[in-house]
């Protein structure tokens, strides 16, 4: 019984010698880098990450080529007083830039869209948003000098949030004023 177990022994450490070892699985790959279209939007934030965005100059941090290179949307930081369309100075900003770009591209007109959250009575909303967008527009047209004829406005109160409404940043971010340009 001993000599068969010193065989068997034997017989494992000789097989186990002429096994030759298994290679070495090749280091992963990753499908993609971090920015695999190199459009400057990380790829999980990307809508379209195998195409470019369009750099033309707006906001527009969706990743994806713009389909009309004629149309963009500027947002930025347009401040009243609470609950009132009385603008703050700090305003001025972003109004002057929209005004630049109309200068700069005579066929363009903008629509000044307002919104609110949906903190409040739905009409209230409605209003105070339509509202606040003419307050733009008249910025705009007076202090600025933009051509009332290429300045359109709508108000949506909170029927188009871009954010959480559970969460105060989420309601903050909601309150907004966007800039729609086209040619159309």
């Amino acid at each position: 019984m001993v000599i068969l177990i010193a065989i068997g022994v034997t017989g494992c450490a000789a097989s186990s010698a002429r096994k030759k070892p298994a290679p070495a699985a090749p280091a992963p790959v990753p499908e993609k880098p971090a920015d695999w279209d190199k459009d400057g939007v990380p790829d999980q934030a990307d809508k379209c990450p195998d195409a470019a965005e369009t750099p033309n100059g707006y906001r527009d941090d969706d990743g994806c080529p713009d389909a009309d290179p004629s149309r963009a949307v500027l947002t930025g930081a347009v401040v009243f007083e609470l609950n009132s369309v009385n603008l703050k100075a700090a305003s001025d900003g972003i109004i002057g830039q929209t005004a630049d770009l109309l200068v700069k591209n005579p066929a363009w007109k903008v629509r000044i869209e307002g919104h609110t959250d949906t903190y409040g009575a739905p009409a209230y909303n409605l209003d105070l948003s339509r509202r606040r967008a003419e307050s733009v527009k008249s910025r705009l047209v007076k202090k600025f000098g933009a051509a009332p004829e290429r300045v359109t406005t709508a108000g949506y109160g909170g029927t188009r949030p871009i954010a959480s409404l559970e969460t105060r940043e989420g309601r903050l971010a909601n309150r907004r004023i966007e800039f729609v340009f086209g040619e159309d």
